[in-house]
């Protein structure tokens, strides 16, 4: 990457970490690490472009929403694809990385077994919400902590995993939301409303931030040993979170990772 394009890069960066704040010059230039010559020509070029404006106080402010949707460099997407491929051929099924982006998740990325027999819907830039307590909600939000739940989401808006879109009460949701593990694998043996199964958990960072989702999804067909598929299944995603928390932990020591 060329010094003047990373030095735009930062400039963006650091307006998408505080959206909704103003700053003068001098703040940008000394949190960004950049003389005030080339600040200024950064911030002429955004903003003619309409990327930031000045407010009444003259401070500048961001007119874009503009982030990574995983925080760290491209690297950490390589060995990402590394072990979703490694994944799939282990399990013969589809696996996926799903980051949050907003209040609904997106699929980042996906990867599925040449000898499939049921294609899953849901592919790369592929989006939903929250509403149905599958195993992906209730990963993410037991994350969160029912007050924040609360404050972004309707309560009385979510419903059961399974082929019956059944709603249940703002308590319900809270039990079953409080019982999952973020920290864990989270499944439903019988498959969502499509009647796909998910085993899913997630994958932080080196300092304890949400990353993504690491999820294998397959058909819920029924199963002849449950109890020996579900252990060999966490057994898989377990391996492939260390391994990739692992990875982002040596990330995080050089330079130029994002943070």
């Amino acid at each position: 990457m060329s010094e003047p394009v990373r030095r735009t890069l930062s400039v963006l960066e650091f307006f998408a970490g505080s959206p909704g704040e103003a700053f003068t010059q001098a703040q940008i230039a000394d949190a960004c690490g950049i003389s005030g010559a080339t600040l200024h020509r950064i911030i002429k070029t955004l903003e003619d472009g309409g990327y930031i404006f000045r407010d009444s106080s003259k401070r500048y402010r961001c007119n874009l929403v503009f982030r990574k949707l995983i925080g760290l460099p491209p690297e950490y997407s390589e060995a990402l694809a590394k072990v979703v491929s490694s994944i799939v051929k282990e399990t013969k099924q589809s696996c996926e990385a799903i980051v949050v982006r907003g209040n609904e998740f997106e699929w980042y990325h996906k990867e599925e077994h040449a000898e499939l027999s049921v294609q899953i819907r849901a592919r790369t830039g592929y989006r939903r919400g929250m509403n149905e307590l599958d195993s992906l909600s209730r990963l993410y939000l037991s994350g969160l902590g029912w007050a924040e739940v609360e404050r972004r989401f309707d309560v009385d808006a979510f419903y059961r995993t399974g082929i019956r879109h059944e709603l249940v009460t703002s308590a319900e949701a809270r039990r079953i939301v409080e019982a999952a593990d973020p920290q864990g694998v989270e499944y439903d043996i019988e498959g969502n409303r499509r009647i796909v199964r998910r085993f899913a958990t997630s994958v932080r960072g080196p300092h304890g931030e949400w990353l993504h989702i690491l999820s294998i999804a397959e058909a819920a067909y029924p199963l002849t040993d449950e109890a020996g598929h579900v252990q060999k299944n966490i057994a898989i995603l377990n391996k492939g979170r260390q391994d990739l928390e692992r990875y982002a932990r040596q990330l995080s020591e050089i330079p130029h990772a994002a943070q």
